[in-house]
């Protein structure tokens, strides 16, 4: 990958985006709102950090945080991006307090509708992982 790469943000009106967009030049935000209708495929790299944290139905998060997740591999895949960064939250592993130190190896413990459908959007991710070609 060359040092200077174009880089999709999705999710960049949220804090972290914003302040990716205004750190990285040559970078440009991705709304799943308007069906990534600017998307460039040719692309470097795609941040995904797109998530729904707060709604009392479940269906909103479904969508958000699993069926946008399908749409955003999928936009990888077509893609000539070379990485796709997914951005986790602590509530796939837990959400109230833990004694143990929680690394990328602890177990999900989701226990709330936000957390539940985060880890099944980064399960399903996580199981595509092996059908990606490795060059």
């Amino acid at each position: 990958m060359n040092a200077i790469c174009k880089v999709a943000i999705l999710g960049g009106t949220g804090y972290i985006g914003k302040n990716m967009l205004n750190s990285i030049g040559d970078s440009y935000s991705l709304s799943a709102r308007n069906n990534f209708s600017n998307f460039d495929e040719k692309t470097d790299v795609i941040v995904n950090l797109i998530g729904k944290v707060k709604s009392k139905n479940a269906k909103e998060f479904e969508v958000a945080n699993v069926k946008i997740k399908k749409k955003v591999f999928k936009k990888f895949l077509v893609s000539d991006a070379q990485l796709l960064i997914h951005i986790s939250t602590i509530g796939v592993i837990e959400e109230l307090y833990s004694e143990e130190v929680i690394t990328e190896n602890s177990p999900y413990n989701p226990n709330s509708l936000y957390g539940i459908s985060k880890a099944k959007g980064e399960k399903w991710l996580i199981d595509k992982i092996p059908s990606l070609p490795i060059d």
